[in-house]
């Protein structure tokens, strides 16, 4: 793909996540390109255009950095440097994921399309933004070979083979939130669910993902640009 083509799918991610709710103010997307990333910038992603993405080169130092690069950048190239399968991240503030990420808890996988975020959702208990390499190195390590991560007291963020299975990802992030909040604070009685079951019912996330993204585009990206 080339780099401006790039750009266009990073800035139209972004403005998706606006409308999806998933970013209000503070958020970014990016997406791994040779020797480095692109990420969306500081300023507000709903008119976001290709222009104003910006390129962050691995081999660059933090004193060269670009105008409106985010603070959390190295979070993105630590996650890309662990990660050779994932392409793209896509971080937000979802409501409800900022309820939860308060707590010190994972996220339960409580219904099935929850699990589109992933069968497992961490908590990264550290309350920082994280703006250095060392910070970065232990959010990856906290990330591990998950999906989509809990970052604690800020939101929340999903990594993808692609931008759209990144923000497909967020969105069902923090409907799981949702689902989580609502059935704690109500006090329902929550059934008991195998090991094994999950299992089988986990088998079809795969499918399920690929009708959610599909779902996610047409929903949130009228008037594509």
């Amino acid at each position: 793909m080339a780099d401006s083509e790039l750009k266009s799918k990073v800035a139209f991610t972004a403005k998706m996540l606006v409308r999806a709710g998933l970013i209000e103010g503070f958020g970014h997307v990016s997406a791994r390109t040779k020797g480095g990333l692109f990420i969306t910038g500081t300023e507000p992603l709903a008119n976001t255009v290709a222009n104003d993405v910006i390129l962050y080169e691995y081999s660059k130092t933090l004193k060269s950095k670009s105008k409106n690069l985010p603070l959390e950048t190295p979070m993105h190239a630590a996650i890309y440097r662990e990660r050779i399968n994932v392409n793209a991240i896509c971080r937000g503030h979802g409501k409800f994921v900022s309820n939860w990420a308060v707590s010190s808890e994972e996220l339960p996988l409580l219904h099935g399309l929850g699990a589109i975020a992933g069968e497992k959702v961490k908590n990264h208990n550290d309350i920082n933004l994280i703006t250095n390499a060392d910070s970065a190195k232990k959010v990856a390590e906290t990330l591990g070979t998950d999906v989509s991560l809990i970052l604690g007291s800020n939101g929340c963020l999903s990594t993808g083979v692609n931008l759209l299975e990144a923000a497909t990802r967020l969105y069902f992030l923090e409907e799981r939130a949702r689902i989580a909040i609502y059935t704690l604070s109500t006090g329902i009685k929550l059934r008991k669910i195998s090991k094994k079951d999950w299992k089988n019912r986990t088998k079809h996330t795969s499918a399920e993902t690929l009708r959610a993204m599909s779902w996610f585009e047409k929903t949130f990206g009228k008037n594509k640009i």
